[in-house]
């Protein structure tokens, strides 16, 4: 029974395997039956079958079936890693053919052309459905692999082949041009687009043809192949034209000195760091040469020398670079650094007369001088020529610096020229004798100011000086202050015979030879020259209807004083002369004995100009002169008034005294006594010797302080006296107190005191000295509305010094851009960007081409960069500034080849410690992240086969 049952068990077990067979094998029959029709859907059932049915024994088939249909789908990679599990002779006869045409494809379109030969030098070999097809592809692969020996028969076994009679004859063509058998070519292809007119490989011809005759020197016909190969080209579907070919048709345009299209075409040249890009900014250079735009020219013959690749191409570019910067803006020493680098480079260059020749040139246009000096200084040997260029860069940077107003500095540079007198030409040496005079003088040196203008006369040159009317008019100012007013007189006399009356130091000369003469008490003549001074309507006018008017008096004639004095204050009621004026209008009436018109200049004073140090004398003198008229009722209202107005004063407390006597006089002791018991309110009592022994001892310690540097103390002391109201200490106090808050950088407290000191001034120079110390104070604290006020202030009240106006534009510009206001801020920055070798000018244009980036401007704020760059400053940081944002601005503009070139400029250029290089560094790696983003990405598969 036992045995009965194991084989009725084995019967059963047999059967159930041949059952699942059966199914194996008819449910691989139908994918087999879907797979000829292609069905959709059949991938997804054929990893469920091999899931199913993991032991089959059509696993070959399946991962077959799938790979096929991965080609068809483009989806080589997949299908690779399927075909690559197949044993190809487990596969069926028909499939086996199919299987190498399809895995052959494959390993073409990942461009594995090596290892889709084999396939197809199989195919071609043996009679199957693929053997034409096997062909084929054998010759392209082999023609991809440049095995040009093996293409060509293969190619030309099929050029009549109708299947492929319109692809192979363009692959022949190719062939033939990659052996160089360039007139063969040309005829085939010629015979091509006029049996195939509409082909679309057509393109491919005219760049072959556009290059062979390019190389042929024929640039009118490269131009003619190449522009309707750009022009197929764009018709097709992500396709671009050859870098090369673009290039080529951008030389073919330099060649026919269509230099316009030549940038065109040569800009659209994608950059790599390859030798065509070299090439590419080589010929832009060129190009851009030849249309004048030596900006451009500059910045591409720079990319061309920095690239490295080509030596003859490298030495060409640097030394076009060197002549461009030569050409122009050359303000960070390009020029220079460029003549110097290539002599390091290439001393025995075929262009080194060419460049020695412009070096000395070169480094006397560079606008960096510091940094010419510094080349100049590391050639050992100099020639004549060389010397000379250096006594130049000293003279410059000389000039340079007493523009800044560094006067020591611009002392040593004219000393570094009289030095060295006998290594250039005279006139630097005239020159540098007159200006180092000048810089003696305003610092003070009055003897060593003569001896170089002593130097200055006696040079053979010094008659053809363009100096030598000033060197008249520093010698009379020099005599005038060491008090040689008969050699001063001489000197400024022989000043204005060489001159013209318009000048304005004409009527300052005459001012001045008045005082020779009033000094000497020559009062006729100091009046002669006064009156010519008050002629010429100039800013000095007012100084010299002053003095005459007051020599006229000390003649005793106090008519003429008074009508000169009457005209000074009705054509200059600002003058700081003017309530000098009426007080000595005020005086001459009383030589007269004219009380009341005496009365009327006082009170005139007094109404017009109540700050002026004059007004206590003023009110003082006027209640005296009320009294004298016996008007005691007048008399006792004026004196109140003095010390009313001016409490605590010596004119209040002489005022007072008089107030009492008066008082005492007419019977009216109960109304002094009333009054004087109410002195507190006015921070005074009844002994002035008190009062001033206070504010003395403050005054005395403040000063002693002061001195001796101790200056907390100082400051103590002086906002002590402050606070003592009415002592004649109290508006040097104000200052002083003003001036040590300022230094010690405590700004509001310096605030309160400049704001304190406005009403105190008396003269016009002590109210600007406070004004722009309220205008700093708030811009130090960044109050913009404030300082915009008290800027617009200053710019409203007429006269203002010109370095004051700069200040206060200045400083309203800067809160202008604090507030966002550019357009406000242009307005401001626009004069002041005019001087740019000082600091605040050069700014001011740096600026200025920021508002104008701000304001969306681009073409404004580039405009004002160029023209920074040409102009000429020793102010270095600004200019790279400017530098940064003329990056900046061609970034926006998606030109990022420029924006690279600028900041290169400064890397190459650029020698101070700051923040300059750090930000370079950064903004070049935006430019590498920008770029790396744009580079195309390569392919693993190829899109289509002809």
């Amino acid at each position: 029974m036992k045995r009965i049952g194991s084989i009725l068990l084995m019967a059963w077990l047999g059967l159930t395997a041949y059952a699942q067979v059966s199914q194996m094998e008819q449910q691989f029959m139908l994918l087999e039956e879907r797979f000829d029709v292609r069905d959709k859907t059949l991938p997804k059932d054929l990893k469920q079958y091999l899931v199913l049915y993991p032991y089959t024994t059509y696993a070959d088939e399946v991962h077959f079936m799938q790979g096929v249909m991965q080609v068809e789908k483009g989806m080589y990679k997949q299908s690779l890693k399927e075909l690559e599990l197949v044993d190809f002779k487990s596969l069926s006869r028909p499939h086996q053919p199919q299987y190498q045409f399809y895995r052959g494809y494959a390993n073409l379109m990942m461009q594995r052309y090596d290892r889709a030969s084999v396939y197809f030098n199989i195919l071609r070999k043996n009679s199957n459905p693929y053997q034409q097809k096997g062909a084929y592809y054998y010759a392209y692969c082999q023609y991809k692999l440049g095995n040009y020996e093996n293409a060509q028969p293969a190619l030309e076994a099929l050029e009549n082949n109708a299947t492929y009679r319109k692809t192979i004859p363009y692959f022949l063509v190719q062939l033939y041009y990659s052996q160089r058998r360039d007139d063969e070519v040309i005829e085939r292809s010629q015979q091509l687009l006029k049996d195939q007119p509409d082909n679309p490989n057509n393109p491919e011809l005219h760049r072959i043809l556009g290059e062979i005759y390019f190389q042929r020197e024929d640039y009118r016909a490269a131009v003619s192949h190449l522009k309707t190969y750009e022009t197929g080209i764009a018709k097709q579907e992500d396709t671009k034209p050859v870098r090369n070919d673009l290039y080529l048709l951008g030389v073919s345009f330099y060649h026919l000195k269509d230099y316009t299209q030549a940038i065109q075409y040569l800009k659209k040249v994608e950059v790599a760091k390859d030798s065509l890009s070299e090439s590419v900014y080589l010929c832009l250079g060129n190009a851009y040469k030849e249309i004048g735009d030596i900006e451009q020219a500059k910045l591409n013959y720079h990319a061309a020398s920095q690239a490295g690749i080509s030596a003859s191409v490298r030495e060409e570019a640097m030394y076009n670079y060197a002549l461009m910067t030569y050409h122009s803006s050359s303000a960070l020493g390009e020029s220079v650094n460029a003549f110097m680098d290539f002599l390091k480079l290439y001393p025995n260059s075929k262009y080194e007369n060419q460049i020695l020749t412009l070096m000395s040139d070169a480094l006397r246009r560079s606008k960096n001088f510091e940094a010419a000096l510094s080349a100049l200084d590391s050639i050992s040997n100099p020639d004549a020529k060389l010397l000379e260029t250096k006594q130049y860069l000293r003279y410059q940077l000389g000039a340079d610096a007493y523009v800044q107003g560094k006067m020591e500095k611009a002392h040593q540079w004219f000393t570094a020229v009289l030095d060295n007198a006998g290594s250039g030409r005279e006139d630097y040496v005239v020159e540098a004798s007159y200006w180092r005079a000048e810089t003696d003088y305003r610092l003070g040196r009055y003897e060593d100011c003569q001896k170089d203008l002593n130097r200055y006369y006696q040079q053979d040159a010094a008659g053809k000086s363009p100096n030598r009317a000033a060197a008249k008019y520093l010698n009379g100012y020099n005599c005038f202050a060491q008090k040689q007013y008969s050699e001063a007189k001489r000197y400024f006399e022989d000043y204005l015979k060489d001159i013209f009356s318009t000048d304005p130091t004409y009527a300052d000369a005459l001012n001045r030879l008045g005082d020779c003469e009033f000094n000497a008490r020559h009062f006729n003549e100091a009046i002669a020259y006064y009156s010519r001074a008050v002629d010429c309507r100039t800013e000095a006018s007012d100084y010299a209807c002053f003095q005459k008017g007051y020599a006229q008096g000390l003649q005793r004639k106090y008519d003429s004083k008074i009508a000169t004095m009457t005209d000074l204050v009705t054509r200059y009621p600002k003058s700081d002369y003017a309530d000098d004026a009426l007080y000595e209008i005020a005086r001459a009436n009383l030589q007269q004995d004219k009380e009341r018109a005496a009365l009327q200049a006082y009170e005139q004073l007094l109404t017009k100009y109540p700050r002026s140090n004059h007004a206590r004398k003023a009110c003082l003198e006027r209640a005296m002169l009320f009294r004298n008229l016996n008007e005691t009722q007048q008399a006792i209202a004026a004196y109140k008034q003095t010390i009313e107005r001016y409490p605590a004063t010596e004119e209040a407390y002489t005022a007072l005294a008089g107030l009492e006597a008066l008082c005492v006089e007419t019977n009216r002791v109960n109304e002094y006594v009333a009054y004087s018991k109410n002195l507190g309110k006015y921070h005074m009592t009844t002994s002035f010797k008190e009062d001033s022994l206070k504010y003395t001892a403050h005054y005395m310690a403040a000063v002693n302080y002061y001195t001796a540097k101790q200056y907390d103390k100082a400051l103590h002391e002086f906002d002590a006296l402050t606070k003592i109201t009415g002592n004649p200490y109290q508006l040097e106090a104000y200052a002083r107190a003003a001036e040590l808050a300022y230094d010690k950088k405590d700004y509001t407290a310096a605030l309160g005191y400049f704001t304190a000191l406005v009403p105190l001034c008396e003269k016009r120079e002590q109210l600007n000295i406070a004004r722009l110390g309220i205008l700093r104070c708030n811009e130090n604290l960044h109050r913009t509305q404030a300082t915009i006020d008290i800027a617009t202030q200053i710019l409203t009240d007429e006269p203002v010094t010109e370095a004051m106006r700069s200040e206060a534009l200045y400083n309203r510009a800067h809160a202008y851009i604090e507030k966002g206001e550019w357009g406000l801020a242009v307005v401001d920055l626009t004069p002041l960007s005019k001087e740019v070798r000082t600091a605040q000018g050069a700014e001011a244009k740096y600026l200025l081409s920021m508002a104008y980036y701000q304001l969306g401007a681009l073409q404004n704020a580039e405009d004002e960069i160029m023209s920074f760059a040409q102009m000429n400053t020793q102010q270095q940081y600004w200019l790279a500034k400017a530098l940064i944002l003329l990056a900046d601005i061609n970034l926006d503009k998606g030109d990022t080849f420029q924006a690279r070139q600028y900041l290169l400029t400064l890397v190459n250029n650029y020698r101070r410690s700051d923040d300059i290089l750090s930000t370079v560094q950064t903004k070049l790696q935006v430019l590498d992240a920008i770029e790396a983003d744009k580079q195309p990405v390569e392919t693993e598969e190829e899109e289509e086969v002809l």
